[in-house]
């Protein structure tokens, strides 16, 4: 059986070699093709529809020659637009040790705000207009939206279902489970409960502390709440933002209540739990005046 027109050479393949001007056509190898040869690409495929260059896909390893070829970068190109011109389309960068394989759209376009990148590493999915190392913690991916590092949620949290004990120094009444806090991000604590006094026009005052103790670092207070009366419960939620530096920080995080003028006691049920909850919510440039975790 008979090639049918495919023409085989040290240098490059082509496909189907007596095309008229109307077929498609196929050019596989080398720097042969001129437009390989001015990319410096020394293997590519280039689509042609019938004289017109439509698409070149070309691939180059990255590391020194005799290297292994499990790291290098694939590009695809498009020719765009009368006359036409040569556009970078998609990158696809792969590392085949670490499991890492990024695609970028629009790398050398005109507009440099189209361009993007997708990120696969193992589990972890990152989206954005910035290039970030891929992380092997998916709490601690970034994600982009326009440039800018994305919130990532909830992180830590602590509840209760019922009241704390009446309470008049300082003492903890909320406390989260452990959390590597990453650092250069921001996180909002927030608090949530009511409070009831044992004396008339006491108040309440709750802070965020690290760790689970009254010893723990003091971040910040989330309010000072009066208690007019005996009897009713008053709204005690509040927040406080913090930031993380240069160094990622593990710790439990807590709540703690100080009565002044009487006791308070923090209310709970089972159908009316009070909680905690710390929440990512940016880069820490997002936060400059924040208090700091270390």
């Amino acid at each position: 059986m008979s090639n049918s027109g495919w023409k085989a050479d040290p240098a490059y393949l082509l496909v189907p070699p007596s095309a008229t001007d109307s077929d498609p056509r196929i050019f596989i190898g080398g720097n042969q093709d001129p437009t390989l040869l001015a990319l410096g690409q020394t293997e590519g495929i280039v689509f042609y529809f019938g004289e017109q260059r439509a698409f070149l896909i070309s691939v180059e390893q990255i590391g020194p020659p005799g290297s292994p070829a499990d790291t290098g970068r694939l590009h695809i190109w498009a020719f765009c637009g009368f006359p036409a011109q040569l556009h970078q389309v998609v990158n696809l960068d792969y590392d085949i040790p670490t499991n890492d394989v990024s695609w970028q759209f629009n790398s050398d376009s005109p507009d440099a705000t189209m361009s993007s990148t997708l990120s696969l590493k193992a589990d972890v999915v990152g989206l954005g207009g910035s290039t970030e190392p891929a992380s092997t913690d998916p709490a601690f991916q970034d994600v982009y939206l326009f440039g800018d590092s994305m919130a990532r949620g909830a992180k830590a949290f602590g509840s209760a279902t019922a009241s704390s004990a009446a309470i008049a120094a300082e003492a903890v009444v909320l406390t989260t489970g452990s959390f590597t806090f990453r650092a250069g991000r921001s996180y909002k604590a927030e608090l949530h409960g009511m409070i009831n006094a044992g004396t008339a026009g006491a108040r309440a005052t709750f802070r965020l502390r690290k760790g689970t103790t009254t010893a723990g670092t003091g971040l910040s207070f989330t309010g000072d709440v009066a208690c007019a009366a005996v009897g009713p419960n008053y709204n005690g939620d509040g927040f406080v933002y913090f930031q993380v530096n240069a160094t990622d920080v593990t710790t439990q995080m807590c709540f703690t209540l100080v009565g002044t003028g009487g006791t308070i006691t923090q209310f709970g049920s089972a159908n009316t739990p009070r909680y905690m909850t710390i929440y990512d919510v940016g880069e820490s440039a997002d936060f400059p005046n924040a208090p700091v975790l270390s």
